[in-house]
């Protein structure tokens, strides 16, 4: 006897079935590309997740890819769906547009070369966690003071510098101490000794300040920050994706897992 009701596959409810489908994504990295082609309710909830998180960095192919997908799609669902965007290795008119599209962007890391006297073209929603060169924060080589006047930065809460100003400049940072919410500053590439200077005003006059990193492979340097200085907030790495290698750190943060700052909260 063949009973064709019992043969059926039970139906599940919609938020189980998203359910299942978002885990499976979250256990099998990487997997979220070939479940979006399962039915196109289960595309929209995986695409939700891909572009969560976008890192355009080695290969180039992955960025054309991206460049080409903005040209494709409406400018809401980049500035909907992408929260977390790490533009490490980009050409400055790739990371405009890109930027022109992602205005949501909570989390900002973008280290390409900003032409002068052009600046960064910030999202329109304030950041919480940015990393950028210092350069590209400059509103001007006569004054010498970063842009951190921007209502983007009224959220601010981790800000990375991955290059200090040179010797030759007398950067005001000043404007650091006002940022309402900022707790945790990383600085990069450090080596000079004037830079030790600029810790000790980081740790004096920034109030909130919960957690300064320092990130220098220069042992002469460091050797000097631990005989000047001690405060708890101090912390040194000697490099951004310590302690994995470069590939690895940023295939991992596609994938969604810890970035520089998860690292620091983890450990």
């Amino acid at each position: 006897m063949n009973d064709e009701g019992s043969s059926k596959i039970p139906e599940l409810p919609t938020e189980l079935e998203r359910e299942i489908f978002e885990l499976t994504a979250t256990l099998y990295p990487g997997s979220a590309y070939q479940l979006t082609t399962v039915s196109k309710r289960v595309q929209i909830w995986m695409e939700i997740l891909i572009y969560q998180t976008v890192v355009l960095a080695f290969p180039k192919s992955r960025t054309n890819l991206f460049l080409r997908t903005v040209d494709s799609r409406p400018a809401s669902f980049f500035a909907g769906h992408v929260k977390n965007l790490y533009l490490p290795f980009v050409s400055y008119p790739d990371a405009q547009k890109v930027l022109s599209v992602c205005t949501g962007a909570t989390n900002l890391a973008c280290w390409m070369a900003t032409p002068s006297p052009e600046l960064l073209s910030l999202p329109r929603q304030p950041i919480e966690r940015l990393s950028v060169s210092i350069a590209t924060l400059m509103q001007s080589c006569e004054t010498h003071k970063p842009a951190f006047f921007h209502t983007a930065f009224r959220a601010l809460t981790h800000l990375d510098i991955t290059e200090p100003s040179n010797p030759l400049v007398d950067t005001d940072w000043s404007a650091l101490y006002t940022l309402p919410k900022l707790t945790h500053i990383s600085i990069g590439n450090l080596a000079e000794s004037h830079h030790l200077f600029l810790l000790k005003e980081l740790l004096a006059n920034c109030e909130s300040l919960l957690c300064l990193v320092v990130i220098s492979d220069d042992g002469e340097f460091t050797k000097h920050i631990n005989e000047e200085i001690y405060d708890k907030r101090l912390k040194i790495l000697p490099y951004f994706h310590y302690p994995k290698d470069y590939l690895t750190y940023w295939k991992d943060v596609q994938r969604g897992l810890s970035d520089f700052w998860g690292y620091l909260e983890d450990n």
